[in-house]
């Protein structure tokens, strides 16, 4: 008698492998069969509450008014129409947050623009209703405009000459309290303000740490939101590239 187990086993080797699909992120497009409802301030918010929630298996943003759907089917079966205007956006349980200081480069951009710095790139994409991120050039002042978050517009990572925000973003940090260790130079300057002019001048760095007892200059090539790890006194601060050097 032949072993039903071997049988079984050879039975299902034939069988082809079907691998869990992966998320479907910032899908433009609207349902109707949600669960729960929540007003929220961003789609990092949105994303967030849906992965607190055991139920919830997607979840849909609209930036204008701020409502937050929350649905117990994924993205390919709560999505029933589509959305070309930027109106409603999906995403699958397991997509990443907000992205922001991103050193990348990207290239399915839908407008590009000359500006001045990231703060008035971020403020350009915020004023376009399709954007979903941005990209800065600090050497040239390009900005390129995304209908995609960073994670799906990014096509290559780049040493800090290109820089992605999402949508969402908070703004710049300057003169904030803190502590980081990812530096990737060291400088010391008489004044914060030598210091911040210092990263202005350097294509990599995008935030600095000083030092006031040793005048001490820390640079890093990410943006403080993710180069400051821990609280400090008073006596390390962090400044983003772009703050002014008035402050």
């Amino acid at each position: 008698m032949k072993n039903p187990i071997i049988l079984t086993a050879i039975f299902l080797l034939g069988l082809p492998l079907t691998l869990a699909a992966p998320p479907q992120c910032g899908i433009p497009g609207d349902g109707s069969t949600s669960y729960r409802t929540t007003n929220l301030r961003s789609a990092s918010e949105c994303i967030h509450t849906c992965e607190s929630e055991a139920r919830c298996l997607s979840s849909e943003f609209r930036p204008s008014n701020g409502n937050c759907w929350l649905y117990d089917k994924p993205v390919a079966q709560a999505k029933t129409r589509e959305d070309t205007t930027g109106t409603y956006v999906f995403n699958d349980k397991g997509c990443p947050w907000l992205q922001c200081g991103l050193s990348a480069d990207g290239s399915d951009f839908h407008d590009t623009k000359i500006v001045r710095s990231t703060a008035e790139c971020q403020a350009a994409c915020k004023d376009d209703t399709a954007c979903r991120s941005s990209e800065f050039r600090y050497d040239n002042g390009k900005c390129w405009l995304y209908k995609k978050p960073v994670f799906a517009a990014k096509t290559k990572d780049k040493d800090g000459t290109h820089v992605f925000y999402d949508r969402d973003c908070p703004p710049l940090q300057c003169w904030v309290a803190g502590d980081g260790t990812a530096y990737y130079t060291m400088k010391t300057f008489g004044s914060a303000k030598d210091c911040l002019h210092a990263c202005k001048e350097d294509i990599r760095c995008l935030s600095v740490e000083y030092g006031k007892p040793s005048g001490k200059c820390w640079f890093y090539d990410q943006t403080v939101a993710v180069a400051r790890t821990k609280d400090a006194r008073d006596d390390w601060i962090f400044f983003d590239k772009d703050c002014s050097l008035e402050a």
